[in-house]
């Protein structure tokens, strides 16, 4: 986004940190479904973090509840968000909800 900024985060936040391709589907786990497919990408106490894959998979018929905010960005493709109360509104690569 900013090529001439260089990102520089504190060497006690970059220990045990490794970048993981998300377009190649690396995880650090994955589980497969008839919905797609999910990827962990960090489990921690303050925050999880996921990729979700479709490829034309029939919509998962259960409600997702978290007991926090989510994030959701899409790298590729479009997202049909759904929330209770709300109108469905479709996401699309770089947009955040």
């Amino acid at each position: 986004m900013f090529p001439d900024v260089p990102i520089r985060a504190p060497l006690a936040m970059m220990r045990g940190v490794s970048a993981l391709d998300v377009i190649a589907r690396q995880a650090l786990s994955q589980e497969d479904s008839p919905y797609g497919a999910v990827g962990v990408l960090h489990s921690g106490s303050d925050l999880n973090a996921w990729w979700i894959w479709k490829d034309g998979e029939e919509v998962d018929p259960t409600l997702s509840v978290t007991d926090r905010d989510d994030l959701l960005y899409v790298v590729r493709g479009s997202l049909r968000l759904e929330l209770e109360g709300r109108e469905p509104v479709v996401l699309v690569p770089a947009s955040c909800s």
